[in-house]
């Protein structure tokens, strides 16, 4: 019987229920509640309770091998592109295998601050559950770039779930550490592909007893160089025999389409499958117990072959790249891409061979100065992008002025390392006017290029608006001491909206600093970017920033704008004290809340429910008494979050008694509470 209808069964007998009414409704909400917390599971989104079932049920018994040690399993679920509905169900397996077998225990975490040193280091290996486009470059994220790096050469390991090939296509290396990098997937979530073992003696395929098979899961085709056989152990990869799941290949590399595979990155361990999109993957057994062996493996504890396999690579050295361009030199948009990607296939396979791949760059420099199509020389300007080095800037250089070729060139430019191709870049300030330089400027910031800030300054007052916030852009993504001290110059010199451009930038720098571990430096920038006569956006961005930097010797700064009449401001100070730590918060939280008005206090007990902090729990409870019903529901709710038995009695009274949202909230804070003798006192 639903609680609703127990509860309107009880209102019809008449507005004023008598003390036996009440006590009857009270019993019916308790019972209700049991029975909801009974079946519900314990996950409010994601696996169903029958779902988390399966999962046990299909999670392997015992590891495959003991630990050598106690390990932590480190898993980032955290998706800035695509959000796989499937992640809360790796979540729940990958906890589920660790415990039920002891290999592991695990961590789950959104935040990429869990890849610095001081966090990551804790762990044996991180798996990557589904992530997408995290954004990670050494130039943006250095902290977390260096700390993942270490940890996988060091000697600890990396455990990819089928998008973690979608995560680090503006990070060359870790792409390759990767071992692909998603292009798209053809083979789609509803249809079934055929699966070949590649390596059927192989520890890590013993769960699918050298037998091939079919599955209905999403399958990702993967960009070359970064898939390829002569660098990583494929274990299993798709059949191309199988009619349906060949018809499905839309290029030439797509017939080579790896599903899983191992490699040593230094000291360190890769493990990756492509299996994952579809939900019910967590409680297919083969499929788990591969993924087990392939973190015992990443761990150091199962150890295996990862040698790539003898004759699967396909030989190329570079010799052919004249004959094969030579065959693209009137290509055209449209076109047959064959001999494209039998160019894009002959620099995957020279990758790891310097001789090999200044053979193809030179090559490509050779046709980028011939008469040959545009759209061929984009195309070789992409590989460029993969394989060129310091040689090719000259070349690429020269195309800069050209508005057919800037972009692309610029494009290779950007990706090329070296400080000749800053040179040239730099150089062609001079040498160029307005989309193309302003391009050019562009990319200099994308590099970090330090040596260009004077010059890109000077650019700050130039009379084209889009040359001036360029060139702030520019300054703000260089970041360092020269960039800092060009922004602060500049700050007092520029307004209107070049102004709000240059306070943004200047923002930046110290985000960069505190990535960097410069907390004190940062927060020296967001105060001075914290004023009264500053654009509240630019005070928020400030602010956030002088929380994340000050700690909580900011907290003093955050509850002066909560005495303040500032709507939009006290909002923004809530948020940031609903995640500060200290106890120290909680109680400057608790003795604001009186003095708020009902908005005020809506949004403290909010914060108050976020920080979790228990100690808060006497004072939320005076508020659900409150004259206002908005804060009364609040409470409530926060009630719910923050409270265990001792409450019980108070909301299953008001869940009998009140109506409307109030009762509701009453209803679910109800059910929402947790601990070991909530349900005995329901009973009781």
């Amino acid at each position: 019987m639903k609680l609703e209808i127990i509860l309107d069964t009880v209102d019809k007998k008449g507005k004023n229920m008598g003390r036996n009414s009440k006590a009857i409704s009270v019993v019916l909400v308790c019972l209700w509640c049991v029975g909801q917390l009974a079946s519900a599971g314990w996950a409010a989104k994601g696996p169903t309770a029958k779902e988390i079932q399966k999962i046990e049920q299909a999670a392997p018994i015992k590891a495959t091998v003991r630990p050598g040690q106690p390990r932590k399993l480190l898993v980032i679920n955290l998706c800035k592109g695509y959000k796989h509905s499937s992640i809360p169900y790796w979540d729940v397996a990958l906890e589920i295998m660790g415990k039920k077998t002891g290999a592991y225990t695990t961590v789950i975490s959104s935040d990429l601050n869990m890849l610095k040193p001081s966090n990551i280091n804790q762990f044996d290996a991180v798996c990557f559950n589904n992530t997408t486009k995290l954004g990670l470059t050494p130039h943006d994220t250095p902290e977390m770039c260096k700390g993942l790096m270490d940890f996988i050469k060091g000697g600890k390991g990396i455990v990819g779930i089928h998008a973690a090939v979608d995560n680090f296509d503006k990070w060359e290396e870790m792409a390759h550490i990767m071992g692909g990098l998603f292009t798209a997937h053809p083979w789609s979530a509803g249809g079934t592909w055929a699966i070949k073992i590649d390596d059927p003696k192989h520890p890590l395929m013993k769960a699918f007893k050298g037998q091939g098979f079919k599955v209905k899961d999403e399958i990702y085709s993967t960009k070359a160089p970064y898939y390829n056989r002569s660098e990583q152990r494929v274990l299993m990869s798709l059949n191309m025999s199988d009619d349906k799941t060949r018809a499905k290949a839309k290029n030439p590399e797509d017939k080579d389409t790896g599903i899983s595979w191992v490699k040593k990155v230094g000291k360190g361990r890769l493990f990756y499958c492509s299996l994952g999109h579809n939900h019910h993957i967590t409680w297919t057994a083969p499929i788990l117990q591969h993924y087990l062996d392939g973190i015992q493996f990443a761990m150091g504890d199962l150890a295996v072959d990862t040698k790539p396999i003898a004759g699967t690579a396909v030989s190329g050295n570079g010799s052919n790249i004249d004959s094969l361009l030579a065959r693209i030199t009137k290509y055209d948009y449209g076109q047959s891409r064959e001999t494209l990607s039998a160019i894009a296939k002959a620099v995957r396979e020279a990758y790891g061979s310097p001789a090999k791949l200044k053979r193809i760059e030179r090559g490509f420099i050779k046709f980028l100065k011939s008469d040959a199509t545009p759209a061929s020389k984009q195309f070789v300007c992409r590989q460029l992008s993969i394989v060129g080095t310091e040689e090719s800037a000259d070349t690429l250089a020269g195309m800069l002025a050209e508005p057919q070729t800037s972009d692309i060139a610029r494009y290779a430019l950007e990706r090329i390392p070296g400080r000749a191709v800053d040179e040239v870049l730099r150089s062609a300030l001079s040498k160029t006017t307005g989309k193309e330089k302003i391009g050019i400027i562009s990319t200099l910031g994308v590099r970090g290029d330090s040596k260009s800030v004077s010059v890109l300054t000077a650019m700050v007052r130039d009379s084209n608006p889009e040359m001036a916030a360029a060139a702030v852009s520019a300054i703000g993504q260089i970041a360092g001491e020269e960039a800092i001290a060009a922004l602060e110059k500049v700050k007092s010199q520029t307004s209107g909206s070049l102004r709000q451009l240059v306070l943004d930038a200047y923002l930046r720098c110290a985000d960069k600093l505190l990535d960097q571990g410069k907390a004190k430096a940062a927060l020296a920038i967001y105060q001075k970017v914290y004023h009264p006569s500053e654009p509240t956006l630019i005070r928020i961005a400030a602010l956030h920033g002088m929380a994340e930097a000050g700690g909580e010797q900011v907290s003093n700064v955050l509850i002066d704008i909560l005495k303040g009449n500032d709507r939009q401001m006290q909002a923004v100070a809530i948020g940031l004290l609903s995640k500060m730590p200290g106890s120290k918060i909680t109680q400057s939280l608790i003795q604001e809340l009186p003095g708020m008005g009902p908005l005020g206090q809506v949004q403290l007990l909010s914060a108050l429910a976020k920080r979790g902090d228990a100690g808060a729990l006497p004072a939320v409870i005076k508020q659900a008494t409150s004259s206002s019903v908005e804060v009364r529901i609040a409470a409530l709710e926060v009630v719910g979050a923050l409270g265990n038995e001792t409450v019980v009695s108070l909301l299953a009274q008001t869940a009998a008694v009140k109506t409307g949202d109030e009762q509701k909230a009453a209803r679910e804070s109800l059910y929402r509470l947790r601990g070991n003798k909530v349900n005995q006192t329901i009973i009781d």
